[in-house]
């Protein structure tokens, strides 16, 4: 069975297993976005919960794993969904915790890396992967470390190393953002902060250079769009 059927036959199993999966925790929202990972497992966030899941669509079986909390320094909100690699990596994207949370799905292992990135709540929401092997998440609420001075998070995939990009990105302005088959990124608008027109940014991963793409005058605001551009 092909990637894309297994990840289509995921997602009827799991609505098969909501009752024996909701019935594992008592706490809310234990969980907050899932990656499909190369080995054919679904990989769900740690949100509010101590530990993540692993769903196996084929056995239709499920195991918590375990999450360094106290490499973490965050009560909730922890992680808000992940990246999947072919080396077998997952990348989950802190929200508020205050670290990077990387879950080797080869050799079993889950550890943090990355500077200390603050506890701020709701800091970013999912991350991308740029054609530079670089990781991107845009600022949701907050930044590196405190209010008022968001940036972009950056994981170089080559050397785990994470930074933060300082490009001027408004504050509460971005909920998430995707990669265009241009090889630019583009961001989800939102702004519950300030009144005013609601904004997409562009973003070049190539060179890190970011400018607005279009300004759009929406009482509404967006979250994890599916950009097409013709």
């Amino acid at each position: 069975m092909s990637r894309n059927n297994k990840f289509t036959h995921s997602f009827r199993s799991l609505k098969v297993t909501r009752r024996f999966l909701s019935a594992s925790s008592s706490s809310s929202l234990n969980y907050y976005g899932g990656v499909m990972g190369f080995n054919d497992k679904i990989y769900f966030a740690p949100h509010n919960g101590n530990q993540f899941l692993e769903y196996t669509p084929d056995s239709n079986t499920y195991r918590l794993i375990d999450v360094p909390i106290a490499e973490i320094n965050s009560s909730g909100n922890r992680y808000s969904g992940g990246i999947a690699l072919p080396n077998g990596k997952i990348y989950f994207c802190p929200c508020t915790a205050n670290r990077v949370l990387v879950y080797d799905t080869k050799s079993d292992q889950c550890y943090t890396i990355g500077p200390d990135l603050g506890t701020v709540q709701f800091k970013w929401l999912q991350f991308t992967l740029a054609p530079n092997n670089c990781l991107y998440a845009f600022p949701y609420l907050d930044g590196i470390p405190f209010n008022y001075n968001p940036r972009i998070l950056k994981v170089d995939l080559s050397t785990d190393i994470v930074s933060g990009l300082d490009l001027g990105v408004p504050y509460g302005v971005c909920a998430g953002q995707v990669l265009a088959e241009d090889g630019m990124i583009y961001t989800a608008p939102r702004n519950t902060q300030t009144s005013g027109p609601r904004r997409i940014y562009k973003f070049n991963p190539s060179n890190e250079t970011l400018e607005i793409f279009m300004t759009i005058n929406l009482s509404l605001f967006c979250i994890f769009p599916k950009l097409g551009l013709d």
